[in-house]
């Protein structure tokens, strides 16, 4: 219920206020080793139209109020091709992925599914290094605004984002600019990585997620 979900997110909060999200951070930890193998399975990325539409209608037969955000982007292969209008595009999304979590943290769905790149169709060598994502992984996508589509209807109202990092919300909102989308509203979004180093360090470092899965 939407009272539910605004208490969730009271709690969550109070958390963060009073600096004791060592709980929440040891019950997310198998959320994030599950999502982890998860992405690293390609077979896992949706690419039939009727396959997302029936994920899509039983997904959402639960509230949810978080959702764990991961996006992979590619970037130019000079500064020289950097799509500079209407926004500076410093990425292009590629890849959508996402986990869903119920109240107690728990793993209910996950969405992963490729974009088609517009602008860099070519893979930058760093880029598919790290992802294991090459050119010939890119036809199978989606284009930008179908995609984004098929995430919106997967994801509940009322939803809350968390992200390791507040670099997959910046390059959501310049890719929805760069692809003139106006009708989608992202999220209130968390930086967990952020919260983490807060907890952990007290903003004296920055943690990567596998550093924070040993820590905790």
């Amino acid at each position: 219920t939407k009272q539910g979900l605004k208490r969730d997110k009271k709690d969550l909060l109070d958390l963060i206020k009073k600096g004791e999200i060592s709980e929440y951070f040891e019950r997310a930890k198998r959320c994030m080793e599950d999502w982890w193998k998860a992405m690293e399975d390609k077979r896992g990325i949706h690419h039939n139209e009727r396959d997302l539409q029936h994920k899509i209608s039983r997904s959402n037969s639960n509230n949810t109020p978080y959702i764990v955000l991961d996006l992979e982007w590619n970037q130019p292969n000079s500064p020289r091709v950097m799509v500079k209008s209407p926004v500076s595009l410093k990425g292009e999304i590629i890849q959508i992925g996402a986990v869903k979590l119920d109240e107690n943290l728990e793993i209910i769905d996950t969405f992963k599914i490729m974009v088609k790149p517009k602008y860099y169709r070519t893979m930058h060598k760093k880029v598919s290094r790290l992802t294991s994502i090459t050119d010939d992984d890119l036809q199978y996508g989606f284009p930008f605004k179908q995609a984004l589509s098929y995430f919106n209807s997967w994801c509940t109202e009322d939803c809350i984002f968390l992200t390791w990092s507040g670099d997959d919300v910046r390059m959501l909102r310049s890719n929805l600019l760069m692809h003139k989308v106006k009708y989608y509203s992202i999220p209130k979004s968390y930086d967990i990585q952020k919260l983490f180093s807060i907890q952990i360090s007290k903003y004296q470092r920055q943690y990567s997620l596998l550093q924070a899965l040993e820590i905790v």
